[in-house]
């Protein structure tokens, strides 16, 4: 039995959480990687001022790429269809 297709009494898991759950993972970890993207870009620019990737042009790249990941996540989840009884 596969974890995403594990079923209890009267239906499917899917259906007693409310939806999919790999769609639901994916947007709630792709609003996470692009904040964190934002923050650090911001750090590294020196508009957050705080921690010590502060004006560290390196946090710039890296933040921006995490946060584009993070959209792309994000725009994969709305691509999933899920399933109708």
């Amino acid at each position: 039995m596969y974890l995403w297709r594990a079923s209890y009494e009267g239906g499917r898991l899917e259906d007693r959480l409310g939806g999919n759950i790999v769609r639901w993972v994916l947007i709630i970890l792709g609003l996470l990687l692009l904040v964190i993207g934002v923050v650090w870009a911001l750090q590294g620019t020196n508009i957050l001022p705080y921690g010590q990737m502060a004006g560290h042009r390196r946090w710039i790249a890296i933040g921006g790429g995490l946060g584009i990941i993070g959209i792309v996540l994000i725009i994969l989840s709305t691509r999933i269809r899920t399933r109708t009884a």
